[in-house]
């Protein structure tokens, strides 16, 4: 790569009038050609998104491809401004690799690259960044069990236990496809529909379900698998109209998930399908989250039909290169070279999908 530090650029013109670096000129002196830009507005943990961008491209904080500035609000000329936000922001200025550069700030993700990035690597770039949005005030999820006493249904709140984790280390490649897909469907407050997660226990589906709680600003719902019944109960649904907009988590439901054709009587999945779409589905507005372990072909074939099924993905195995650089990551030796569940990369202290810990779903009473 044909470079120069970031610290020793006094004698190009790429400062604007207070002496911070423009990264468009930057960009043009570097490579003498004007770049392609995107960004995007979010309010972001700056640390954890650039560090995440630095990992993801194995930067050292130290190299000379990252320049981070702090400017403290103190020094603004303004003095109502430095009243009201006395304190210092900080923003990151990364050379990325050849022709991809990337700035961090507060409020904001700019991208400049050349034609010779591919637009699947920019996507990733952004993934990466949505990922570290920092939800504030009144647009912090909230997280409930349904709980019933004297024939009445109750929310009662819970505190999720935080999940700080890179989706791409954590999941195989093909997985952000249907991530996004999920994100943007919970980001509709109008849509409707079912997300199906399945695999083999130790694979992450309850990670990921903590990871959707600590970042997508919604209510979410948990009905644990011993009441999945109640959802035949009469008064249930009536309840659910005073939550709409909500996500509905059902874990280990396969038991009335079951193909109907296969003998499966149970009416709860009538009424997961008409909460699911259709005109119940238009007035309650609730997604449904269902996991299992059980293969698909065994599951009602009604429940993934098109128009439906907002995504379905079956977790299994991370890949042997994958396996290997999260537990390098996390400072954990690999017994074996293969392909393994987290679970295993783990040793099940952390894995949340033993039986323990589905009963217990990291909950902490406020």
């Amino acid at each position: 790569m044909n470079t120069f530090l970031l610290n020793d650029l006094k004698n190009r013109d790429i400062f604007d009038k207070d002496g911070d670096i423009v990264n468009v000129k930057l960009f043009i002196a570097w490579y003498d050609e004007i770049p392609h830009a995107c960004a995007l507005e979010l309010d972001l943990d700056i640390e954890k998104c650039s560090q995440a961008l630095m990992t993801q491209y194995g930067i050292l904080p130290e190299s000379d491809q990252v320049r981070k500035l702090e400017l403290s609000y103190q020094e603004s000329p303004d003095e109502v401004f430095r009243m009201i936000h006395g304190r210092r922001a900080s923003s990151y200025t990364i050379i990325l690799k050849e022709k991809l550069l990337i700035e961090v700030k507060e409020h904001s993700v700019s991208i400049l690259y050349s034609s010779s990035i591919s637009a699947s690597e920019i996507e990733t770039i952004k993934r990466i960044a949505i990922e570290h949005i920092v939800v504030k005030g009144k647009e912090k999820s909230k997280f409930y069990m349904i709980v019933s006493a004297g024939g009445e249904w109750d929310l009662s709140e819970f505190e999720i236990k935080k999940t700080d984790i890179d989706l791409t280390h954590y999941y195989n490649d093909d997985f952000s496809y249907y991530h996004d897909r999920i994100v943007n469907s919970f980001s509709d407050k109008h849509q409707t529909g079912i997300v199906i997660l399945h695999g083999m226990q130790g694979t992450g589906k309850t990670t990921y379900i903590r990871h959707l709680i600590n970042t997508c600003a919604l209510k979410f719902i948990y009905l644990p698998s011993y009441m999945a019944n109640s959802l035949v109960d009469p008064g249930f649904l009536p309840f659910l109209t005073e939550h709409t907009n909500s996500v509905l988590i059902i874990e280990d439901c396969e038991q009335i998930l079951m193909d109907r054709e296969g003998g499966n009587t149970t009416a709860a999945i009538a009424n997961i399908l008409n909460m699911s779409d259709g005109l119940l589905g238009d007035a309650l507005s609730i997604k449904i989250i269902c996991t299992f372990n059980t293969p698909l072909s065994k599951i009602d074939k009604a429940l993934t039909r098109r128009g439906r099924m907002i995504a379905r993905y079956e977790f299994g195995e991370l890949q042997r290169e994958k396996a290997e650089r999260l537990a390098l990551n996390n400072h954990l030796g690999l017994d074996h070279s293969r392909p393994l569940t987290l679970a295993n990369i783990f040793g099940g202290l952390n894995e949340i999908e033993t039986k323990v810990e589905k009963q217990k779903m990291g909950f902490k009473k406020n």
